[in-house]
């Protein structure tokens, strides 16, 4: 998705870019890529994730943060940054391949941005949202990107308990899962 914001070229990319950029480069990508109009773009997130399943890109075992401002460059948040990912590996490839179209080759060094490290095995893609949401922040009021400090444990377990109710809500409209709830609720009665 990308979206006019505050006058600049922002984009919230989906995971399917990132995969794409995995298994595409040069001219192939650019055309690939042409409809999300990447030459013109001032900063820019996209989530990271290890799969190297092109159709189903969000299977693989963590999550990270890849973003890119324009005149400052490619950064990568990693709430888990010691764990082996290849995470750091995929961001590195993706930004070798998005910041030729972007007019800003990658240097191969990541600007160093810190976020909040996680304390359990399952909260990467929280931390994600909530980096991402602080990025795009502070580039909207024109602060540093990164220069805000890392958001505390509480945001992240708001945002968990969030994700959690809107992934009830709309789970509701899905037949098989209203079925089992449904079967759940006889066993249960």
């Amino acid at each position: 998705m990308t979206s006019l914001y505050g006058g600049e070229r922002v984009a919230f990319f989906q995971v399917g870019v990132g995969a794409l950029c995995q298994f595409e480069e040069g001219d192939d990508l650019a055309q690939t890529l042409f409809k999300l109009n990447i030459p013109n773009l001032d900063f820019f997130c996209l989530p990271v994730n290890d799969s190297r399943d092109l159709i189903h890109g969000g299977t693989g075992t963590h999550w990270t943060l890849l973003s890119w401002q324009r005149g400052v460059g490619f950064s990568h948040q990693d709430s888990k940054p010691n764990i082996g990912s290849k995470n750091e590996f995929v961001a590195r490839l993706i930004a070798s391949r998005l910041g030729p179209l972007l007019g800003e080759p990658f240097s191969g060094n990541f600007i160093p941005i810190h976020c909040a490290i996680q304390s359990n095995s399952f909260d990467c893609g929280d931390h994600v949202l909530c980096n991402m949401e602080r990025l795009a922040r502070e580039h909207a009021t024109g602060c540093e990107v990164g220069g805000q400090g890392m958001p505390p444990p509480v945001e992240v377990e708001c945002v968990r308990e969030e994700v959690l109710r809107v992934a009830k809500l709309y789970s509701l409209e899905d037949p098989y899962v209203v079925k089992l709830l449904e079967e759940l609720s006889k066993v249960i009665k």
